[in-house]
């Protein structure tokens, strides 16, 4: 029993009232945890929702970006169309200049081919059909097609990304026939334009030639260049180098001359002289065993002569010899001291030196050229070309002919066109002398390879003088062969030329023709006398006498413009013999002869140069046009036509040749 009020310790009552006491407590918990239950349910639930919530607004963000996306495509689209556009209009405007069809009606460029997966797809179009543009173009345009691409797509890589201007083209005229490497070689310049600076490198040196041509004549003009020939590596030198090609050498030159007494710029042509002449020596030594490190002219020289003391082959032949004893090569020579003091001692040479270089320079580098074709013909590298350059001889002139011809009055200037000026009156005793033409030949043209400059059984004159230039008419000798055509090229490329017919007269024409330039003697043709010969032989022209027209009683005229173009140009001289009756029947044995007429309207005079054409109507006639500019005009030659508002023809003369303006 316990006490009323007094507490009883839970382990120390009887385990009866243990056990109900923990059965109360359990009764007494159940709901508890019942609710405990509940909570955690409840939360469980609320994590879940905010997991969907969130889940929901990641979806609706997605959704959101999703729209954007969605025209993604239509951007992408229209980017990638916007730049094939572009380069498709740069690839046309750059094959353009680079390259020139031969025939009318072949295969053309029509676009890039967005089909091709793999590569780069270009397509041609011909007769209504395109095709992949490798099935069916030649080499030549196929190469400008892709260099064209090129070109357009390193111009928006270069105007987007950014990087170097220069871009490297390794021999660039590789598949290109011989007249589109001109056109490449003349768009070359014009890369600067478009932010490119080339550099290019060649063993061609024929394209080599070309690309200079088309570039400023001074190095430091716009576009700048400059041009290094390679030094290779050999027994004697254990690494390549570069030294500056002779053109440079010569530019340097000038401009020092230009400003003699500028040390700086005597100095910087000294030294490409001292460079240029080393390395030509040292590349003839290629085969000694020795190796040189840095050697001096003297010792250069000094291998150079032990090899021809020893017999050494091809040291002993005759151009070694002369390049040994020329004086300026000697150790007392200014020219040899001078090039030895530059190796070491550049900033001390002066102006007054530069003159002394200058003088035995190209002597100097004549012999040593001559020297590098013996020694590369000796070592079985010359190939045809450089055989053709440096062995050949040009065919023999043929003889100057004499034409006994006093000069002739000169009446004035006439144009050609159909609104020409007055002819104009000619200063008292002013004259056109046959002398001015210089030494002279004659040949009779047989081939319509001059269009319609020279017909066939016509008479040209050729300067013996004169030098061809790129374009120039020519009577071309090459061995026993006698051409009549254009020139293509430069008297300064070193290796070929091209022959090419004029179509002006005629489809029918032999193809361009390429012949070494060292075999072949270019002849300019300076005047077009209008025979009618039947001319023997089997050649394209045949030398002749003289031609009967310069019998007659000839005056002069001027030409003053280029509507009569390509037959008479713009200051070419016309002789012309009068038409004394201005009968019907002597001006219809006129009809389509070229004429100079005088015609009066309304008390004014005018005069033209015109084909006589056919008659239109009794007493009325055509004048049309000669060449490719002007338009066609009436007159009335006969008196007895009453006034149909148009000129009526005063006089009349035959034209019998041109001299073409060589100024």
């Amino acid at each position: 029993m316990e006490a009323e009020g007094e507490e009883i310790a839970a382990q120390e009552r009887s385990l009866r009232n243990q056990i109900e006491a923990v059965r109360k407590c359990v009764e007494n918990t159940a709901p508890i945890v019942s609710i405990l239950r509940q909570l955690d349910d409840l939360e469980r639930t609320r994590k879940e929702y905010v997991g969907y919530i969130t889940r929901l607004v990641l979806v609706d963000e997605a959704a959101t970006a999703i729209e954007a996306f969605a025209r993604f495509e239509a951007l992408v689209f229209q980017q990638v169309s916007g730049l094939i556009r572009a380069l498709d209009t740069d690839t046309r405007n750059w094959l353009g200049t680079i390259y020139s069809p031969h025939y009318r009606g072949g295969p053309a460029y029509s676009g890039i081919d967005l089909g091709e997966e793999t590569g780069l797809g270009l397509r041609t179009a011909i007769g209504g059909m395109q095709v992949p543009a490798y099935k069916i173009m030649n080499a030549s345009l196929l190469r400008a097609c892709v260099w064209a691409f090129v070109f357009s797509l390193w111009n928006r890589v270069k105007a987007r990304l950014g990087g170097l201007d220069c871009m490297l083209l390794d021999d660039p005229q590789t598949h290109f026939d011989p007249i589109n490497a001109e056109n490449l070689a003349a768009a070359i310049p014009q890369m600067p334009g478009h932010s490119m600076h080339p550099l290019i490198t060649s063993n061609d040196n024929r394209f080599v030639a070309s690309i200079r041509d088309k570039l400023p004549d001074r190095s430091t003009a716009t576009p700048t260049w400059h041009a290094w020939t390679l030094n290779p590596i050999s027994n004697s030198r254990l690494t390549a180098g570069v030294s500056p090609a002779v053109e440079e050498i010569f530019d340097r030159l000038q401009e020092w001359q230009e400003d003699e007494n500028n040390t700086a710029k005597a100095q910087q042509f000294v030294s490409t002289v001292r460079l240029y002449v080393e390395n030509r020596l040292w590349d003839l030594l290629a085969t000694d065993p020795m190796v040189m490190h840095k050697p001096t002219l003297a010792d250069l020289i000094q291998s150079v002569r032990s090899a021809h003391n020893n017999g050494e082959r091809p040291f002993e032949e005759p151009p070694f010899q002369a390049l040994l004893a020329h004086t300026a090569l000697r150790d007392s020579a200014p020219f040899y001291k001078i090039i030895n003091k530059a190796h070491h001692r550049l900033h001390e040479v002066t102006p007054h030196e530069a003159g002394e270089v200058a003088e035995p320079f190209k002597e100097i580098d004549r012999l040593l050229r001559s020297c590098s074709a013996s020694y590369a013909r000796f070592m079985g590298r010359l190939t045809r070309e450089d055989k053709d350059l440096f062995l050949a001889s040009l065919p023999q002139p043929p003889a100057r002919v004499t034409l006994n011809r006093a000069p002739i009055p000169l009446l004035g200037e006439v144009s050609a066109r159909s609104h020409a000026d007055r002819l104009a009156a000619a200063a008292v005793d002013e004259v056109f002398d046959f002398g001015v033409l210089g030494d002279i030949d004659l040949y009779g043209v047989r081939s319509p390879g001059l269009g319609a400059l020279a017909l066939q059984g016509q008479v040209v004159a050729v300067s013996l003088d004169r030098e061809a230039r790129d374009g120039d008419p020519v009577i071309a000798l090459n061995s026993d062969k006698v051409y009549c055509r254009r020139f293509l090229g430069d008297s300064r490329d070193p290796s070929r030329i091209a022959l090419a017919c004029d179509q002006s007269g005629t489809e029918r024409v032999p193809p361009t023709l390429l012949l070494p330039r060292a075999k072949t003697l270019l002849l300019p043709i300076v005047g077009v006398l209008y025979d009618q010969e039947r001319f023997a032989g089997k050649e394209e022209a045949c030398p002749v006498a003289t031609s009967k027209l310069l019998d007659r009683k000839l005056v002069a005229v001027r030409v003053v413009d280029d509507s009569a173009y390509p037959v008479i140009r713009n200051g070419d001289i016309a002789v012309l013999e009068a038409v004394e009756n201005l009968t019907d029947s002597e001006i219809a044995r006129l009809e389509d002869r070229i004429v100079v007429a005088a015609l009066g309207n309304e008390g004014d005079s005018f005069a033209y140069l015109k084909r006589l054409g056919g008659e239109v109507s009794p007493g009325v006639r055509i004048l049309e046009n000669v060449g490719t500019k002007g338009s066609a005009l009436a007159v009335v030659t006969s008196a007895d036509t009453g006034s149909l508002g148009i000129g009526a023809l005063q006089r009349l003369w035959r034209v019998h040749g041109m001299f073409r303006h060589l100024g």
